[in-house]
């Protein structure tokens, strides 16, 4: 019998490339939550926005985002906000100066992900909204997919600052106040464990 015709070698990695980019056909989406002040910085805690240093961290990767999403409870001035984005992010970048909402919401970003992103994307999310209630309507629906959002089959990698209850850590709650915390430190694990049990690579975020 005729042998099977031999498959065309890998593409080249670009120098400093990691490992776990996706082929260079793959499209590359995000979609992130939390404090963005558009001033480009390299920030990526409460000291800082993380959109800019996530943008960095995956084009380090030989991943470039061609669309990025952000969602603000705080108001800004738009014109002086996107005056400090950069010129080659601006035709990317979808910024709501809206806090997100939970479960069908006006905001609601698990639905914009369904829309907006294809199976072949890689798709971010970063959450952190420092409001439980509405943070675990979005796990929820991340977990289960109950209102058939599809994020869960979409989300290729998932970042998020769960404020779980610390009754032997006082110290914790001048920084997590009352209404961004719920769950155990045990639930926490075991969100995390689940949602990588269903492929998404789940991570803790401070």
């Amino acid at each position: 019998p005729t042998p099977p015709p031999t498959p065309p070698p890998p593409p080249p990695r670009k120098k400093g490339c990691s490992v776990y980019a996706r082929p260079t056909s793959s499209r590359a989406s995000k979609s992130m939550m939390g404090a963005q002040d558009g001033k480009g910085k390299l920030g990526g805690s409460a000291l800082g926005p993380s959109m800019p240093l996530f943008a960095k961290l995956y084009k380090e990767r030989c991943i470039d985002f061609d669309g990025i999403w952000g969602w603000e409870a705080r108001p800004f001035q738009a014109e002086k906000w996107w005056d400090k984005v950069p010129t080659e992010v601006r035709h990317k970048l979808h910024f709501y100066n809206v806090p997100i909402s939970g479960a069908g919401g006006a905001a609601d970003v698990l639905l914009t992900i369904g829309q907006v992103a294809r199976p072949e994307d890689f798709v971010v999310l970063k959450l952190d909204i420092d409001t439980f209630e509405v943070e675990r309507q979005v796990v929820e629906e991340l977990r289960t997919n109950a209102r058939g959002t599809n994020a869960s089959l979409l989300v290729d990698e998932f970042f998020f600052e769960y404020h779980f209850a610390t009754p032997n850590e006082p110290t914790l709650h001048t920084y997590w106040p009352k209404r961004t915390r719920g769950g155990t430190v045990d639930d926490a694990l075991s969100l995390m464990h689940e949602l990588r049990a269903k492929g998404i690579r789940a991570h803790f975020w401070i």
